[in-house]
C-alpha cells in the first residue's frame, strides 16, 4: 500500500537564526542564536535568544531600582513602627477615654 505523504511547510533553523525578537512593547531583546527541538514531538521547544546588551542592564537597573525601592519601604515601615511606638508610649500617661483617643490617633497617625 503506497499512500502519499502530506508534507507540511518546514522551515530550516538557520533561517530563523539571527531573526530579531520584541517585546510587546516593541522593545529589541536581541535575536534567536538557536532554535532546542523537543525530540519526541520534533516540534520546537524553545528558542535560545542572545540578549542585546541594553536590555540586560535596562533589566538589571530595573531590578536594583526595584530593590531599592522595597528596601526604602521598609526602612520607613521600620521608622513608622518605632515613632508609633514612642507615641504609644506618651499615652500611657493618660487614662480613660483620653488614653484610647490617644491611642486611636497614634495608630491613624503610624498606620498601624
Amino acid at each position: 500500500m503506497n499512500q502519499a505523504l502530506s508534507h507540511s511547510p518546514v522551515l530550516s533553523s538557520s533561517t530563523i537564526s539571527g531573526d530579531k525578537v520584541v517585546n510587546s512593547r516593541g522593545e529589541d531583546l536581541g535575536e534567536i542564536k538557536d532554535l532546542m527541538i523537543d525530540v519526541d514531538s520534533g516540534r520546537v521547544a524553545y528558542a535560545v535568544l542572545e540578549a542585546k546588551a541594553e536590555y540586560v542592564k535596562a533589566k538589571s537597573l530595573a531590578k536594583v531600582e526595584e530593590k531599592s525601592a522595597k528596601s526604602q519601604a521598609e526602612a520607613t515601615e521600620g521608622q513608622m513602627k518605632a515613632e508609633y511606638k514612642a507615641e504609644k508610649e506618651k499615652c500611657d500617661a493618660l487614662s480613660g477615654n483620653a488614653k484610647d483617643k490617644c491611642i486611636s490617633d497614634a495608630k491613624m497617625k503610624y498606620r498601624q
